[in-house]
């Protein structure tokens, strides 16, 4: 009987969700009971859904082995990358005459889809796809990120890798993040009185509703100048231009300071930053407060707040499809892939990350076997009201995993 309170107080995931001071600002948040470093070690047993998908990929290289003929990087995807970045900083500086609330419509309607594409791109630098050269790619992935207006997505370069490398495993910061969703859920329905009121208070348990994303965004660049500042102050005491540990842990996170080390990547920690905050003045120095405006709502729309169809994107990104079978991803075959860059092909990209965006559509042709019987997201704004509206069973990954694991060791 006193378990049961315990079990109440625990984040799918194993841990209690408790606030630390240096969860702020930082795009992937490891909160306390939920303490990792990014290369620690983890086990065949620790990553179940990375596990799913090498098993798919072996099994289409043995018979398909013409998919080996879609790997490799794609230069002409560079033009892609300074088209977008043109437009989204041209969009910006077009408003400036504009009524605030032609602003806010436009970064709603299409600034933040625009920023997904961009995403998208970034992501493409981050696994190779668009050059060999991992100083060029990186180069490239500032360039293209520095639009989205996070000066902490430097983050998001080690922590994707270890996403596909670990997926499912707790050191994955998707897995972190879904444990933390499904954690509000559980906490709202555990003090709201009978199934009735939990579906109308449902709603509160999503980022779909909340404006904490704009608190996010501000303490992010607040983050980023502290870190600054440490970095310049230890820098000039140890006389050295590499950050310390203290600097990376403020300009990055705890646990990723030795990820920065083992790529040796600890200076751009510091220029990434270092980037977007010149780029801010630069803006607002030159062209005023409205193009800072309308880059700050498309990144906050583009968090998922108040915008579905992104907030669907995110999801799907986090691993949440709604099916309530073990499919660690789900793809969309839909026209949004025509403006974020195939960014629907997810369990196609999660099977061969060596493939660039626009060879993706060609792997399910190929192997259409592999593909054809996995649920798809239908649609990904039907995908985010799912979330925001229904209960939190439609999405515990963990449950139906389990669940068929134990009827194939019944059945073994």
């Amino acid at each position: 009987m006193t378990a049961k309170p315990e079990q109440e107080e625990m984040i799918p995931g194993g841990f209690t969700p408790t606030f630390h001071w240096r969860v702020l600002g930082t795009p992937a948040p490891v909160f306390p009971g939920f303490e990792i470093d990014i290369c620690d070690p983890v086990g065949r047993e620790g990553e179940p859904d990375a596990v799913w998908h090498r098993n798919r990929a072996k099994g289409i290289l043995r018979a398909h082995p013409e998919v080996k003929q879609l790997f490799g990087p794609a230069p002409v995807s560079a033009i892609f990358c300074l088209a977008v970045v043109i437009l989204q900083l041209g969009l910006a500086f077009s408003l400036r005459a504009q009524p605030w609330w032609m602003i806010v419509l436009v970064a709603w309607g299409f600034g933040s889809i625009v920023n997904f594409g961009l995403f998208n791109l970034a992501h493409e630098c981050n696994h190779g796809l668009i050059f060999r050269n991992k100083s060029a790619s990186r180069w490239l992935f500032t360039l293209t990120s520095l639009p989205m207006l996070f000066p902490g997505h430097h983050t998001w370069w080690i922590e994707h890798h270890v996403h596909h490398n670990h997926l499912g495993s707790s050191k994955d910061f998707v897995k972190r993040r879904r444990s933390i969703l499904l954690a509000l859920k559980d906490r709202i329905f555990n003090h709201t009185p009978g199934p009735r009121v939990q579906r109308l208070t449902t709603w509160l348990t999503t980022p779909l509703f909340w404006p904490l994303a704009a608190f996010m965004l501000v303490t992010q660049v607040l983050r980023a100048v502290v870190g600054l500042a440490v970095y310049v102050v230890t820098s000039i005491y140890h006389r050295q231009l590499k950050p310390t540990d203290l600097a990376l842990a403020i300009l990055a996170d705890q646990h990723l300071v030795s990820g920065y080390k083992r790529y040796k990547i600890e200076t751009w920690a510091v220029t990434y930053p270092l980037m977007s905050l010149l780029m801010m003045v630069i803006l607002v120095s030159c062209f005023g407060w409205v193009p800072l405006l309308y880059l700050f709502l498309s990144a906050l729309f583009m968090t998922g707040f108040l915008q579905p169809l992104v907030f669907g994107l995110l999801l799907s990104n986090s691993h949440f499809h709604g099916h309530q079978c073990y499919q660690p991803s789900a793809s969309n075959y839909g026209p949004v892939n025509w403006i974020t860059f195939n960014f629907g092909l997810h369990t196609e990209h999660h099977d061969f990350h060596y493939i660039p965006w626009f060879r993706l559509g060609r792997l399910r042709q190929i192997a259409p076997e592999y593909y054809n019987d996995l649920k798809p997201t239908r649609s990904f704004c039907a995908l985010a009201l799912l979330f925001a509206f229904g209960t939190r069973a439609a999405f515990n990954n963990e449950e139906y995993r389990n669940n068929e694991q134990l009827r194939e060791g019944a059945a073994g």
